[in-house]
């Protein structure tokens, strides 16, 4: 939905919005897991306090996607590339 060579011009938004992407799809994966192994359906209703601890979830997993990004860009500095 959002190539890379419509971003160039603008780096630190596309950096942004791939850092949400990346955050949707790790909470997508963490549910899945929760649903599948322990709580079943029934566990994921949620409350205030539940809601409460998505958004800091949410804020600590976009922070870890923006270090890990950049530490992908670090690799990619001294030529090291693990995506061949």
């Amino acid at each position: 939905m959002f190539p890379a060579k419509r971003w160039r011009s603008r780096p630190t938004a596309y950096r942004v919005l791939s850092g949400v992407g990346s955050v949707a799809n790790i909470l997508m994966m963490m549910i899945a897991n929760l649903v599948g192994f322990a709580l079943g359906l029934d566990g994921l209703t949620g409350s205030y306090a539940g809601v409460a601890y998505m958004f800091s979830c949410c804020a600590v997993l976009f922070v870890g996607v923006q270090v890990m990004f950049e530490i992908r860009e670090d690799e990619l500095r001294m030529g090291i590339n693990l995506k061949c």
